[in-house]
């Protein structure tokens, strides 16, 4: 005989009483039958079928669970069905998945174009809507672009909107030849004046462009009103072939300069003023040496005097004139590293 109950699991009914076999249905030689069915429905929530696709693809009708998907066709519809029954979606090939808010509810709240080996999980919420509960593609990428996807491949034009959050990315580096973050070219740019890298804030913006820390401590930093901010403790590279702007710490006078003779400014460029006694050379020792020695310029606000500099070394500088200072003679000295 054949079994009393539904052969699909879609036709059982979370309803007990609606179920089958009733109350009066004689099962006695039937029920090994009935047993049998049961079986079946319950092993089909673990096995695997095809469906094609089609614009309504019917994927309530096929008892398995997990369903390889053939063909191309765009598919708008998955059918009707019981609410609560889940299906796993294996694409064979691209197709679009239509984006509907009611009936077909996607990631992203938009159309999905499949590729070979996606999978996707569909749960019917009933009278023929379903809801993706997860789409997953082969690729590992993901279905929509959050904060930082859209920067994985950036072959068109793209903007990321993001309001008052923090984008956090981190690294534990334990190579140094492996940069954390780097951004340059596949190969040499043509276009004049092109830009690699732009930091901007908007008309009236509050915000700095830029500011780099290390150890917790600013070492550099550009500020809203465009001016630079170098720490103390170091110096910046300007160009190629660099020029080294050293530590703000004023160097000192170890010889010359006559008595009371001071000295103000930074190892990149510093003044002298010249104290009584008739000095005619002083010497300074850099606060921070250089790694090779300065070239080094002078001038003086003495008139009828001619000051040079007489030796200069990666610690130190000696400056001479052809006559004496007097008290209150200023020199200027700019020094300029082009590198090791």
């Amino acid at each position: 005989m054949a079994a009393d109950v539904k052969t699909h699991l879609y036709e059982w009914s979370t309803t007990e009483g609606s179920n089958l076999p009733v109350g009066s249905t004689v099962v006695s030689t039937n029920l090994d039958d009935n047993l049998r069915m049961i079986q079946a429905v319950v092993r089909h929530l673990a096995s695997s079928g095809t469906v094609a696709s089609d614009t309504t693809t019917d994927i309530g009708a096929v008892d398995a669970t997990f369903l390889a998907v053939s063909g191309t066709t765009t598919i708008t519809g998955l059918g009707t069905v019981s609410a609560g029954v889940y299906k796993f979606l294996i694409f064979d090939s691209a197709l679009t998945l239509t984006y509907n808010a009611t009936s077909l509810r996607l990631p992203g709240n938009a159309n999905i174009t499949t590729a070979t080996g996606d999978v996707a999980l569909f749960l019917s919420l009933g009278s023929g809507n379903w809801n993706c509960l997860h789409y997953l593609r082969k690729s590992g990428s993901p279905v929509t672009a959050g904060s930082f996807s859209g920067l994985t491949a950036a072959i068109a034009t793209n903007t990321i909107a993001n309001g008052d959050y923090n984008q956090n990315w981190t690294w534990t580096k334990t190579t140094a030849t492996k940069p954390a973050l780097f951004i340059g070219e596949t190969t040499a740019s043509s276009a004049t004046d092109a830009v690699i890298l732009e930091l901007t804030t908007a008309a009236a913006s509050t915000a700095w462009p830029l500011q780099v820390k290390a150890r917790t401590s600013q070492v550099f930093a550009i500020e809203e009103s465009g001016a630079v901010k170098v720490s103390s403790a170091g110096g910046f590279w300007l160009s190629d072939t660099p020029i080294k702007v050293y530590a703000a710490t004023a160097p000192t006078i170890t010889a010359g300069g006559g008595t009371g003779g001071a000295i103000t400014g930074t190892d990149t460029a510093f003044q002298v003023e010249f104290g009584t006694g008739s000095a005619t050379t002083v010497t300074v020792d850099f606060h921070t040496a250089y790694a090779a020695a300065p070239m080094v310029f002078v001038t003086g606000t003495q008139a009828s005097q001619t000051v040079y500099v007489e030796s200069v070394s990666t610690t130190q500088v000696k400056i001479t004139s052809n006559a004496a200072f007097t008290a209150g003679t200023k020199v200027n000295v700019l020094c300029i590293e082009q590198g090791a």
